[in-house]
């Protein structure tokens, strides 16, 4: 297997997917969020992640803090701070950014191998697999901070470095990398946590000195990260942490991470809350090549450390078909313990057991012959890669490009949950009397007309839309599935003129 020919045919199946994707009125890629966590049919947080990139623009541009919106913090909204700074300096876009962060990551992945002593047939192997892993792929549908893992990954290739042959330049890759990784998501951070615990537990002993340096450098990068979100204005007394019970419904289950992935189609159960936190397998080609090589060379530790992380994965309690039990597990310290319970999503760890499946498949396949490592390598291939990469329906009305220059504006039914408000605003830039947040934002609701809500109880009238102090009151009527576009057609009719309704749009001005 000559690594060169290897390393063209894997580069190009990580662009090929970017590429194909259908064109259209949208290139945009995305899949809609599950039917049980939105109001209407074809709703997605990709919506909320367009406004992301546009809204640092904005920001920049004006001289702003990007993570003030109208004084509020934009602190817990998921957003991917790193990625988007890079977006705004070298002017590019969200699906940009999603394939460069499938390339880093690929890039990550290798340098993860290299540090663990994987040569390099090996070591290109694992960082394909990093990157199109279905645990992580599934992300860059919904998630694109939590995709961007790149950064913890080199992070944690530095920590091993450090352990293994020490230098002030590992020092400070594991803390720039650990920082930015941190200001990407939070998430990352216990990524980097219990991944250095699994690197200490598998790593030969080097010394006491070496293994203080290792955790208190990257640790320090974790605060620096942090200190970006936490400084934000406006940020004191809120308390981003969640519920225990939600780290129960989000949590993982063990059947999961052996799933196959036939060229990128995740399998997804009626167990799994939904496919972006249910997806938790490395390709069941690649856990079977893994699960092969630790046990062929008695790494008993290894297996033992991936299935500590499984367990972790699933949440405070255990679940089996989507049905919690009264078995409490240890996740549950984590859940219950003020701050740390803001990691809501325990399934998210299932990406260190990814790490630890690339890794282990990739010292299988370089440590074989030509044939039987092409053989391996393509099962990889037809199993994990995705020929293309779906998209989502970003159509925005020429309303909103046009400069319709109102100065405040509100999308009716009002909702703070409805993210495609926010694509629309990514479109033309003016503030909203009510916006989607990703954590709060359910106040600004607070003097809207009862009426003009979403499922509303008590009809509205025409004075109401003066009443919600806006400048102009759009309802975007074509966005909604038939049933819902009845309720609310009759609804508003006696509250727009015959002039302000068009086939697609109601507009009212001020």
């Amino acid at each position: 297997m000559r690594t060169e020919y290897l390393f063209a045919i894997l580069l190009l199946l990580i662009v090929l997917p970017f590429v194909l994707t259908p064109t259209g009125h949208s290139r945009t890629v995305g899949m809609y969020e599950d039917t049980r966590h939105i109001l209407y049919s074809g709703d997605s947080d990709v919506y909320d992640c367009l406004w992301h990139f546009s809204w640092i623009k904005r920001s920049l541009q004006a001289g702003a803090d990007p993570r003030v919106y109208e004084n509020r913090t934009l602190a817990w909204n998921n957003m991917g701070w790193p990625d988007l700074f890079l977006s705004f300096i070298f002017r590019y876009g969200y699906g940009t950014s999603l394939l460069v962060s499938t390339l880093f990551s690929a890039v990550s992945g290798y340098f993860l191998a290299r540090a663990w002593g994987l040569n390099r047939k090996g070591s290109l192997i694992a960082g394909f697999i990093t990157a199109w892993m279905p645990i992580r792929s599934i992300r860059l549908y919904q998630h694109y901070p939590v995709a961007s893992a790149g950064y913890a990954i080199m992070a944690l290739a530095m920590i091993r470095a450090t352990l293994e042959r020490g230098g002030w330049k590992h020092s400070a890759g594991a803390f720039l990398f650990a920082g930015l990784a941190v200001a990407e998501s939070f998430q990352h951070g216990l990524t980097i946590g219990l991944g250095w615990l699994i690197t200490v537990a598998l790593s030969r002993w080097k010394g006491m000195k070496r293994t203080l340096l290792s955790a208190s450098i990257p640790a320090l990068g974790c605060v620096a990260g942090a200190l970006w979100l936490l400084t934000s204005p406006g940020l004191t007394g809120n308390d981003p942490g969640k519920d225990w019970r939600e780290a129960v419904y989000w949590g993982a289950e063990i059947q999961s991470y052996f799933l196959p992935s036939f060229l990128g189609r995740h399998i997804v159960t009626d167990y799994m809350p939904n496919p972006f936190e249910g997806v938790v397998t490395p390709g069941l080609t690649v856990m079977l090549l893994a699960i092969w090589y630790a046990w062929s060379k008695g790494h008993r530790k290894a297996l033992a450390a991936a299935l500590v992380v499984m367990v972790l994965s699933i949440g405070p309690l255990f679940k089996t078909g989507g049905v919690p039990t009264p078995v409490p597990l240890p996740y549950m310290a984590v859940a219950k313990t003020p701050w740390l319970s803001a990691a809501r999503a325990p399934a998210r760890l299932g990406i260190l057991v990814g790490l630890m499946a690339a890794l282990g498949a990739g010292a299988l396949i370089g440590g074989r012959g030509r044939r039987a490592a092409w053989l391996l390598t393509g099962l990889v291939l037809i199993e994990i890669t995705p020929p293309i990469l779906e998209t989502i329906d970003t159509t925005v009305p020429s309303f909103y490009r046009s400069g319709h220059g109102a100065g405040l504006l509100l999308e009716i039914p009002a909702s703070s949950a409805i993210r495609r408000y926010s694509l629309f605003e990514a479109a033309d830039g003016v503030p909203r009397r009510v916006k989607f947040f990703a954590r709060g934002g359910e106040d600004m609701l607070d003097g809207i007309p009862p009426g003009l809500t979403w499922d509303p109880v008590v009809p509205p009238a025409r004075e109401h839309l003066s009443f919600t102090g806006a400048d102009a009151v759009v309802y975007n009527r074509w966005m909604f599935p038939p049933e819902e576009r009845a309720l609310y057609d009759s609804l508003y009719t006696p509250v727009f003129t015959p002039e302000e309704r068009e086939d697609s749009l109601w507009i009212w001005h001020r």
